[in-house]
């Protein structure tokens, strides 16, 4: 079985590369990462130029704009960039037959999901962190400030989030029947996770991670919140890609 996933993670990953499909969410993530810092530092000053014709009062850019900025960021369009670029990767290969050659060739149906989903996290992963890398370069060139601590376990729990999002993305490519249905129950599933956010039992769901996210870096009594979310989260993203994994392993 490890020989199998090795080999197939290593189509994968080139499948991706080949397909322009990591080169497109680097773009997103490194242009996101790029622009925070500088919306962060010139919203403010743009806003002080109509101060003559509607009164505004705007406090000076900080690092934790900037901050809040980034994980409003990736929370928002670099989910939906996921979700868009990556789903249908599974539901694709059985309508073309793919799937079903690489089983007359004895690959296991867990193996096929399983590499799927660690190619996608691989890049992810890798894209991320030099995304983060650019962000607290840009943000020291403007602010000169970093926030060390907070910062680090603000980009976890988005790094982690991310992870969710993949997960569910693979689930719903084995469920749906086309690439256009699992987008839509990719979609469906964020706006799910966030009505859910409204309750109070939405605190250790993942959606609440970006809020936290976002929070911690202003109110310290978030992190009563943050390590039992993150721990349910990571439980829901492997209970997810198991359930994939089943799924898959029961089609025809």
């Amino acid at each position: 079985m490890m020989r199998q996933l090795r080999i197939l993670l290593r189509k994968d990953l080139l499948e991706l590369m080949r397909t322009k499909r990591a080169l497109i969410v680097g773009i997103i993530f490194v242009v996101f990462a790029l622009m925070s810092p500088l919306l962060a530092k010139v919203t403010p000053e743009l806003l002080k130029m109509l101060e003559d014709q509607i009164q505004i009062t705007m406090p000076e850019a900080t690092a934790v704009d900037s901050y809040s900025q980034f994980v409003k960021n990736v929370s928002g369009m670099c989910a939906y960039v996921l979700i868009i670029v990556f789903a249908g990767l599974i539901v694709n290969e059985r309508k073309s037959g793919m799937f079903n050659n690489l089983l007359n060739n004895g690959v296991n149906r867990w193996t096929f999901v399983l590499s799927k989903w660690l190619a996608q996290v691989l890049v992810v992963t890798g894209i991320y962190v030099v995304s983060v890398i650019l962000f607290f370069v840009c943000n020291w060139a403007l602010f000169e400030q970093f926030l060390t601590g907070e910062s680090l376990l603000s980009f976890l729990m988005m790094y982690v989030f991310l992870i969710f999002v993949l997960s569910f993305i693979d689930l719903f490519s084995v469920i749906a029947k086309s690439m256009v249905m699992s987008i839509v129950l990719g979609f469906l599933m964020i706006f799910l996770i966030a009505i859910f956010d409204l309750f109070e039992f939405g605190r250790y769901l993942p959606n609440h991670l970006i809020s936290l996210s976002a929070g911690i870096f202003n109110d310290g009594t978030l992190m009563d919140y943050v390590w039992p979310n993150i721990g349910i989260t990571l439980g829901l993203s492997a209970g997810m890609v198991l359930t994939a994994m089943g799924l898959c392993g029961n089609k025809e």
